[in-house]
């Protein structure tokens, strides 16, 4: 009913009605429409976020940066470690940084591998201690608590020595789990693929450079593929530790793969690569969506002999 219906209405003492809404409220307020309303973010279970290189570190922090103008405080069901072979950057707190390798891009993969394990203890046990403190929180509800189910999202880069260290680290989430006798754990991963660092419009790269990184990202892709389709149990053997089983086809839950360019758009610089991947990440994680796909992306119990999930 417009105003002049209504200013008409009520001169003639006639009462109105309002006309009953025919489409039902928005539940969930989208992401941008977040800051300004009472949304909760929410999901699944706990989450622990992993940064492993250099890019793959700066993506989960800028999540971290994004998710505090919301919250203002960490919460309590997010933990998050970032693994890097270079030296913490501006913004990185300490407390969540680990410098594992050599700085520079493009050195030898097997340098990265050999210094994770090196100091497998110090990062188990950094992550395990934030692990422990994880619950759910009115800042981000869980619907599981940690114990029941842990979600992790891995999110890594390739270049050569930070490149080394994706399969360890992945074993360490699985190794994590184990010891802390958390029932389930959705290991995630988000594959930022090559090209990106060596495309970056502000950088310079040397050939050596762009074949270490491009043959580490075969590698650790084929390795992961591999393991997808594979029905045998997988044996890990931590450093210092007593070697455990886990069904090599359960090693991921789900892997998403991202590049410098989809075929219709190209991204010039790693800072622009890294504010996509962390916007997508937030809203992917963190709202109700993410708490749909999860539960609709990948079902181990359900798909077939081998209980894979998919790949995106």
């Amino acid at each position: 009913m417009d105003n002049t219906t209504a200013k008409l209405a009520r001169r003639r003492g006639t009462k109105t009605r309002k006309r009953k809404r025919t489409t039902p409220r928005q539940a969930y307020p989208s992401l941008a429409n977040a800051a300004r309303s009472s949304y909760l973010f929410q999901m699944l279970s706990p989450l622990l976020l992993i940064g492993r290189g250099t890019q793959g570190s700066c993506t989960v922090q800028r999540v971290i940066d994004l998710l505090l103008q919301w919250t203002s405080v960490l919460p309590t069901s997010v933990a998050y470690q970032l693994i890097d072979g270079a030296a913490s950057r501006p913004g990185m707190d300490q407390k969540h940084h680990v410098q594992v390798s050599l700085n520079g891009c493009g050195a030898d993969p097997k340098v990265g591998q050999t210094a994770f394990r090196r100091l497998y203890a110090i990062i188990l046990t950094a992550i395990e201690q934030q692990v422990l403190q994880l619950r759910s929180c009115h800042h981000v509800p869980c619907k599981l608590g940690p114990k029941e189910l842990l979600t992790i999202w891995i999110v890594s880069g390739n270049g050569g020595s930070s490149g080394g260290m994706l399969q360890e680290v992945i074993d360490l989430c699985h190794d994590i789990a184990r010891r802390l006798g958390i029932k389930k754990i959705r290991v995630n991963l988000l594959f930022l693929g090559p090209e990106m660092p060596l495309r970056d419009t502000t950088r310079s790269v040397t050939s050596e450079q762009e074949l270490v990184v491009r043959q580490t990202a075969v590698s650790n892709f084929t390795r992961i593929l591999r393991d997808h389709q594979s029905d045998a149990l997988l044996t890990i053997t931590p450093p210092y530790d007593a070697p455990f089983s886990i069904p090599a086809c359960q090693r991921i839950w789900r892997m998403m793969i991202i590049d410098q360019s989809n075929g219709v758009y190209d991204l010039p610089t790693v800072a622009d690569f890294t504010e996509m991947c962390a916007l997508n990440l937030l809203g992917s994680i963190f709202t109700y969506s993410g708490i749909v796909t999860e539960d609709r992306y990948a079902d181990h119990d359900g798909q077939g002999g081998t209980g894979r999930g998919r790949l995106s």
